[in-house]
């Protein structure tokens, strides 16, 4: 993403029910060097659908009233080193070499 965008990423917001895990959200943040941010409300499909519906009867303004709405639960920062992350994907490249050959 931050190839694509031409600058480097702050943090990276997630949702859905996958972040409920805390491991798996650790784990994200230790593999991509990047703080990973979960908001206390996960389900944003439907969250998704009614800001679409209030914006368009006008509950609200506009989107910036809705970033207010945001709000974090937890903050996972990544605790693995550049060295020990670049060895653990190897790693994982290796094994999945292993498994498709």
């Amino acid at each position: 993403m931050q190839k694509d965008l031409g600058k480097k990423l702050r943090s990276l917001r997630v949702d859905g029910g996958a972040t409920a895990d805390n491991l798996l959200m650790q784990l994200q943040a230790d593999y991509l060097g990047q703080a990973i941010e979960r908001p206390r409300m996960t389900e944003s499909t439907s969250l998704g659908a009614a800001f679409l519906a209030g914006l368009g009867v006008g509950l609200w303004r506009d989107q910036n009233e809705l970033k207010k709405i945001w709000h974090l639960d937890h903050k996972f920062e990544p605790r693995l080193s550049k060295k020990s992350r670049n060895e653990r994907i190897g790693a994982w490249h290796a094994a999945i070499e292993r498994a498709t050959s």
